[in-house]
């Protein structure tokens, strides 16, 4: 080997031995002649100079080029902080094609500084098959730095078929002119061999592995689970504008743990793009502990792309989508998409995580911009054992968009798929959160459970559609939570695949604010365990949250108490099921207890709503409505709007009897006539019970139009308003109505009222005519002083309207009884009549004019009694007259008419008490004492 020759010192070194000298020197070898030059003949001159390091420089004239050979072995044992140059068009190669020796190049660091080899100008590294490059396994290295002159495509880096120890930095700040490229090919490998700041690329560049090798890992202990380091490859410098991508190809592996950061410096912009496509795998698989961390960026340009194709396979412990600082997401700008797209059912792109994957979004919502996609393009795999979190607690803000299109996808989840639109915060969230299997086919996605957070003003869209896709909730929970803190959040989850599968409960948690729904649709048949709610005891909160079921989709839930709300008190909001589109259904086989919680529920509504058409509800076991109100405006509310709608309920339970307030209310009115509405209860009994507390609480069942009331054989049904029963109500109303035309309910007994109740109101009411009212008995009583004053029991009240008045049939002659309020409006009339001819009761009994004449209307005066009431129009010569006749339409029936005439309507209507006065109260009570 040539000796050194040393211009500011006398002595002579071998260049193996170089001795700490207590200056500071560069070393350098210069020439001009652009023929090949082996290592063995480069003579170096050390100089002195001010800079803190050795530096040893391979300088090559400008104008010409040079190969630098490395045959056999050479060791360089670097001083402090000493570092390689390569400059102007000088080419340093690693072994020799021609022969079999092996040329090795080692540096070694005896320092405790850094050391590292930079390539600048148009200078290169080959290191050939028989090559061998190995950089100090202590030490951080840094490779190159092209000059900004690389104007083209250059490959700066080339290991074809040889191995490299260390770490490669593809173009550093300086370089932001062109491409500067590193390749590895023909079988060549790098062994990752430093704790900080590998494979970084700064700048512009492509690192191609074509056929080769990375093993991300401590090269003094391969193959085993000592001394791995984190690994960071570096896609851009701040403020820098790059575009650089990332290979992998034609067989390439790559192996590891520890944790492996394939992103970029904070503020970079431009576009890294990272291509797998071929096998990615981490070494020993489920024994390895590799980290994945894709993607960083708070500039507004920066775009990251992790793609794995053409039969791709990528695997890790731990993966994270969007690269964090240990447990808070960086991002406030910028995108990085994880796209997966294999060519064939036989190749597939693939992606293993034996631990779990985090989706991070933007750390704050101000004014963020940054976005992430996850995109599955057919032929892709996707599978962790743990939970896939989309966003974590620490993250505000962004957007993240979960698509799957093309065929023969199969996304699998070992853990819970966690969707998290900000929780837990006290600040508002921004977070924007789509995840589409719509565009997808024959595709399966498979989670253990999954739960959906929303927060704030997150917004949160998720349909699970196709008509050939799958979805499946293998062996845990389905919860939705709405905002726990003010502001507009709304999350949407849609269940319309071919096939659905779970056999667990779904919860829908109510809080403060937001909306959220469930949504089953596209004809798909869905079983749970069960499906409840969970309300948050927050005075002023708006939440709304409901199952939804749509398009011919059924919902069937197996538990005892298969549908339930439960948990605390509700201030506000709503809560329910909807059925809307043709043909939808909900079936619950257990019971359905609406029970929010035992006090304090002030506001809010509990509902039901068959909104569609054709649509099947069907409670198995007892429908309860039990929960305790104790404000005016709680609701629970039965609705049933639309048309052919059907509701099968075994036993229909109205109300709670200590209740001080709110309203429970079914309701049905269809569209149409020709395809009406339906209640079928199957136990024969609708109760409507009165309050054992003083109270304002009011209970209604609301036949509003085409509606038909039956039992499951088609018998009639048990209504019971404040019944007979021997208790004292001290409260509430209880409201039966039919209004509107085409109702056709069907009783075996009608009971209003109950003769000891000190307090409350059980009020029959008919609106209009056209419908059809029939039953066994009727049993009215009125409570303890009762008066039209101060209505106690039952009352039942006629209000006409220009369709007249519907009658009451009663088809029993014996058990009937009228002893309570009678009320006969007009008012609602706009025509002329002259003498016309109403229906009010068609009875059986033979005894109905006396039973009338008890309580209501003395047929011989003509006049009302004490328990009865007529309010008119307020026309002149407007009249009226009762009367108990033979039945025009019921052989052997006795009915109970009036006969009204009234014309000229004027503007204020006034009752008929209020025209009499108290003269004809006094006489009627005279006659009655006599």
């Amino acid at each position: 080997m040539k000796k050194l020759i040393l211009t500011s010192l006398s002595t002579l070194v071998a260049f193996a031995a170089i001795p700490s000298f207590a200056q500071i020197y560069d070393w350098k070898f210069e020439t001009s002649e652009p023929t090949d030059i082996n290592w063995s003949d480069i003579e170096w001159t050390k100089t002195e100079t001010t800079q803190p390091r050795d530096r040893f420089y391979l300088n090559v004239n400008n104008s010409t080029s040079s190969t630098v050979k490395i045959v056999g072995g050479q060791t360089v044992n670097m001083l402090e902080d000493a570092s390689m140059y390569l400059e102007n068009d000088t080419k340093l190669v690693i072994g020799d094609t021609e022969g079999d020796q092996i040329s090795t190049l080692h540096f070694v660091a005896t320092g405790s500084k850094d050391t590292f080899l930079e390539i600048t100008g148009r200078s290169s590294v080959v290191v050939n098959k028989n090559g061998v490059l190995t950089m100090d396994a202590n030490r951080p290295i840094r490779w190159w730095s092209p000059s900004n002159t690389v104007a083209d495509d250059f490959v700066a880096f080339l290991v074809d078929g040889g191995t490299v120890n260390g770490s490669v930095n593809v173009g550093t700040v300086q370089n932001n002119v062109g491409k500067v490229n590193a390749v590895f090919q023909n079988g060549a490998t790098l062994n990752r061999n430093t704790e900080v700041n590998p494979l970084g690329m700064n700048g512009k560049g492509t690192l191609t592995f074509d056929n080769s090798t990375y093993n991300v890992w401590n090269i003094n202990n391969l193959g085993t689970n000592n001394g791995w380091g984190n690994h960071v490859m570096n896609t851009g410098a701040d403020n820098q504008n790059y575009q650089n991508s990332v290979v992998i190809t034609n067989g390439s592996v790559w192996n590891g743990a520890g944790v492996l950061t394939l992103g970029g410096d904070g503020k970079a912009t431009g576009v890294t793009y990272y291509d797998f496509s071929s096998d990615i795998t981490n070494s020993g698989m489920t024994g390895a502990d590799l980290t994945l961390q894709v993607g960083r960026a708070t500039s507004e340009e920066s775009f990251f792309k992790f793609a794995i194709t053409n039969g791709g396979k990528v695997s890790a412990k731990n993966v994270i989508l969007g690269a964090q600082d240990g447990t808070k997401s960086q991002h406030t700008m910028g995108s990085f998409t994880f796209e997966m797209e294999g060519d064939s059912a036989d190749n597939m792109a693939r992606f293993a995580a034996f631990g779990q994957t985090i989706w991070n979004l933007a750390r704050t919502n101000a004014d963020s911009t940054w976005n992430t996609n996850f995109l599955m393009k057919g032929n892709a795999k996707y599978q962790t054992v743990g939970s896939f979190d989309v966003a974590r607690n620490e993250d505000f803000g962004g957007t993240a968009n979960f698509i799957m299109s093309g065929d023969n996808n199969i996304f699998q989840i070992g853990g819970n798929f966690n969707v998290k639109g900000g929780w837990n915060h006290t600040n508002v969230s921004e977070a924007e959160i789509n995840i589409s299997t719509a565009d997808a086919t024959n595709s399966t996605f498979q989670t253990n459970g999954m739960n959906v957070y929303s927060h704030g003003n997150s917004r949160i869209d998720i349909d699970f559609l196709g008509s050939t896709n799958t979805l499946s909730f293998t062996n845990s929970d389905f919860n939705m939570y709405s905002s726990k803190i003010e502001g507009d959040s709304v999350a949407s989850v849609e269940i319309g695949v071919a096939t659905f599968t779970s056999v667990k409960n779904f919860r829908l948690t109510n809080n403060a604010s937001g909306q959220q729904e469930l949504v089953f649709s596209n004809g798909v048949n869905a079983t749970l365990n069960s499906a409840s709610f969970s309300q948050s005891d927050i005075e002023g909160g708006d939440a709304v949250s409901y199952y939804v079921v749509k398009d011919g989709a059924t919902l069937t839930t197996n538990a005892d108490n298969g549908y339930s709300t439960q948990n605390g008190a509700m201030r506000s909001g709503e809560v329910g099921i909807k059925l809307l589109g043709n043909g939808s259904s909900f079936i619950s086989k257990g019971q359905m207890n609406v029970h929010p919680g035992n006090e304090g529920n002030t506001g809010g509504t509990y509902a039901i709503r068959m909104l569609g058409t054709n649509g099947t509800f069907e409670a198995q076991k007892n429908l309860h409505f039990s929960g305790l109100f104790q404000g005016d405006d709680a609701m629970y509310l039965f609705e049933m709007q639309g048309s052919g709608n059907t509701a099968n309920i075994n036993t229909f339970n109205f109300g709670n009897n200590n209740s001080t307030a709110g309203t429970y209310r079914f309701y049905s009115k269809s569209d149409s006539a020709e395809k009406k509405n339906n209640l079928i209860v199957t136990n024969t009994t609708i109760a409507l019970e009165g309050q054992m507390v003083e109270s304002t609480a009011v209970r209604e069942f609301i036949m509003a139009g085409n509606t038909t009331l039956r039992t499951s054989t088609g018998g009639g049904v048990i209504m019971k308003v404040h019944e007979y029963g021997g208790k004292d109500y001290l409260g509430g109303t209880g409201l039966f109505e039919v209004r509107g035309s085409g109702n056709d309910a069907l009783f075996t007994e009608l009971k209003f009222g109950n003769g000891i109740a000190s307090s409350g109101t059980a009020i029959m009411r008919i609106v209009g005519g056209g419908s059809s009212i029939e039953t066994r008995t009727f049993r009215m009583m009125s409570g303890a002083w009762t008066s039209l004053d101060e209505r106690i029991g039952g009352v039942l009240e006629y209000k006409f309207d220009d369709t007249g008045i519907s009658a009451i049939k009663i088809t029993n002659n014996i058990e009937n009884s009228f002893n309570g309020i009678l009320s006969v409006d007009f008012s609602g009339m706009s025509g002329n009549y002259d003498n016309e001819r109403f229906v009010l009761i068609s009875s059986a009994d033979g005894n109905l004019e006396n039973k009338i004449a008890e309580y209501w209307y003395s047929f011989e005066y003509n006049e009302v009694l004490e328990q009865m009431e007529v309010i008119t129009r307020g026309l002149d010569n407007e009249s009226y007259t009762f009367a108990v006749e033979d039945s025009l339409e019921n052989s052997g029936y006795k009915d109970f008419v009036v006969y009204y005439t009234g014309a000229t309507v004027i503007p204020e209507p006034s009752t008929y008490a209020a025209i009499f006065g108290a003269l004809a109260l006094a006489f009627a009570a005279y006659r009655r004492r006599k």
